[in-house]
């Protein structure tokens, strides 16, 4: 049973059923029960007091981010008497605005959003100081056609309706651009519109007023499975080698796999895909120590961490290592060297992001 409940800091009955949720549908309702006895003998907003506390942004509640937030908050607690609360703040842009201003102290984001704070790129207007504790799952940004609508590749997107863009999701305009910019198609022969959610998108297709749209999700995602097997879309095929080129005009952040056979029903074969891995951000100044028990409950407490959240299965050491473009925090690289997984390539690596070196953006 969770030895303590994990609340809001504003705390009244709104948030504590908000931060509950997670707990009832990773542990059942027996140890959710046990979590609410908890909160009540605590007093509704008493707490114990252990050593640390910290506070740890996140997406909306019910979000995949948010149940990750929710279970490091559990182990942290468990296992270094680490207090924290997990505050669903919104997008990774507003969560990175949060952390900059120390009303957070670390945050889940997504890739490409904390390639932007990290080198004061739009809508950021100065570098932020934040720096990297873990990596975690990848969200897949491709684009889906609505069935019957005659695309077969990015090359016939000229005179058709796109959605590119999201206000939260600033990489997905950029990624539109650079396989535009392989076509060789001017935007202005594009009608590229934007939308706030994902149902919009989903509306906008059943109502045929789009043609395409690119679209974040995550492997297995409901809504794209629904939308495929009512024959409302298709995941569109992007040859490698162009997926590739419209990576070289992307920044680091953004990169390219495949979306696997069989993750989707009626998925015959792999699909070329760019992706963000999501990260676990720092303040720089946040105590390594802290940093340090963070990591290591989600490395040696793996198989728990997976109970939470599925999603947790793809927090490992080889994905935290993976080139990113925001260097690591201090309390990273102590759990990195007492594991034995540091080295001279990834020191070099480290001073290189220090130098903060940009990329263009489209």
């Amino acid at each position: 049973m969770p030895e303590q409940a994990v609340i809001e800091p504003e705390c009244n009955e709104r948030h504590l059923f908000m931060s509950f949720v997670v707990f009832r549908s990773a542990l059942g309702l027996r140890h959710f029960m046990g979590c609410l006895i908890i909160a009540a003998l605590l007093g509704g907003c008493g707490t114990s007091a252990p050593t640390d506390s910290v506070r740890i942004g996140t997406s909306s509640v019910g979000s995949t981010f948010y149940a990750i937030a929710v279970a490091m908050s559990e182990l942290a607690y468990r296992h270094a008497q680490i207090n924290s609360t997990v505050q669903p703040v919104g997008g990774s842009v507003p969560n990175l605005f949060a952390l900059d201003t120390n009303r957070l102290d670390l945050a889940l984001v997504n890739a490409y959003a904390a390639y932007l704070a990290y080198n004061g790129l739009e809508p950021f207007e100065h570098a932020a100081d934040i720096r990297l504790v873990l990596q975690g799952q990848r969200t897949y940004r491709h684009i889906l056609v609505r069935r019957g609508s005659g695309i077969e590749s990015p090359a016939d997107f000229a005179g058709r309706t796109i959605v590119a863009d999201r206000p939260s999701n600033p990489d997905m305009i950029q990624i539109v651009r650079a396989l535009l910019a392989v076509y060789a198609i001017p935007e202005d022969q594009v009608q590229l519109i934007s939308t706030s959610t994902s149902s919009e998108v989903m509306q906008a297709f059943q109502v045929g007023s789009i043609d395409a749209a690119m679209f974040p999700f995550g492997e297995g995602a409901a809504i794209v499975e629904e939308a495929l097997n009512n024959g409302l879309i298709e995941l569109l095929q992007i040859p490698a080698d162009t997926r590739d080129a419209a990576l070289e005009r992307l920044p680091p952040a953004v990169t390219g796999r495949i979306i696997p056979a069989g993750t989707f029903s009626g998925q015959s074969e792999d699909i070329n895909t760019f992706t963000l891995n999501a990260y676990l951000l720092a303040r720089t100044s946040v105590d390594p120590r802290i940093v340090t028990a963070i990591v290591a409950n989600v490395f040696d407490h793996r198989d728990e961490f997976v109970e939470y959240q599925g999603a947790a299965r793809e927090w490992t050491p080889e994905r935290t290592l993976e080139q990113a473009p925001v260097p690591y925090h201090e309390g990273t690289i102590r759990y990195l060297q007492s594991a034995g997984l540091w080295s001279d390539a990834l020191e070099s690596r480290q001073q290189a992001s220090l130098e903060r070196s940009t990329a263009p953006t489209q």
